[in-house]
């Protein structure tokens, strides 16, 4: 569910339920993924323009980075699930934050020990792109560089510095 919140005088489509950015693994379907996070293959394919002229319809590979809408849990947030071989550092690093910080509000003792399947609260949101939107206006207005944005949502189907697509669900980390 998205509603409008406004800034200033501008009126944003950012995403007002949780949201969870998720690693495709080997033998993931959007089906299976839907199922494990309380959501739906619509909802996910929309958030991630999972359709012609960007790819076949539905089609995920192994690797890429989806935001999965969730009814399944009550708390506003984004959460990062994470995947073989994540670290603190590489989660910190893409959403352009601190080791500490993502160790604290996820009351991690030990940032060398997470465990895979683990979900993590991250400092980011879900905005979704309007016509008139470009990469550099969306990262002047959230107050990021555009290479921080261009990181946090490169390996997602879809995307590409070069071309927007509007409603297309673009993963923001908070400055």
């Amino acid at each position: 569910m998205e509603n409008f919140l406004t800034f200033g005088d501008d009126s944003l489509s950012i995403a007002t339920s949780p949201q969870i950015i998720y690693t495709v693994q080997p033998g993931d379907t959007l089906y299976s993924i839907a199922s494990r996070f309380a959501s739906n293959i619509q909802e996910i394919a929309r958030s991630n323009y999972l359709f012609p002229p960007i790819t076949d319809s539905y089609l995920i590979f192994p690797g890429q980075t989806l935001v999965v809408p969730t009814a399944a849990m009550s708390e506003l947030s984004t959460f990062y699930f994470t995947a073989p071989g994540d670290t603190l550092f590489n989660i910190a690093q893409r959403f352009s934050t601190s080791i500490d910080l993502v160790a604290e509000v996820n009351h991690i003792n030990n940032p060398n020990q997470i465990l895979s399947e683990q979900l993590l609260q991250v400092p980011a949101f879900i905005y979704d792109i309007e016509v008139t939107d470009t990469l550099q206006d969306i990262a002047s207005r959230f107050e990021i560089s555009l290479d921080v944005l261009i990181a946090a949502n490169m390996g997602r189907p879809g995307f590409s510095p070069d071309t927007m697509w509007p409603s297309y669900s673009l993963i923001i980390p908070l400055p």
